[in-house]
């Protein structure tokens, strides 16, 4: 069972990564999960904080 990470949440690093995600969203007409999306948000868990709330 995968463990949950602590971390303090920082709404500027969340502007910051939600900004990263609006970047690769209009650069790239597709991309692959495994490989591009799954990377993407496990690199930037502000982000992925801020979505799943």
């Amino acid at each position: 069972m995968k463990e949950f990470q602590s971390f303090n949440f920082d709404p500027k690093i969340c502007r910051q990564e939600l900004n990263e995600l609006r970047n690769c969203l209009e650069e790239n007409q597709e991309l692959n999960e495994q490989e591009e999306i799954l990377t993407f948000f496990r690199n930037r868990p502000h982000l992925s904080a801020f979505i799943g709330s």
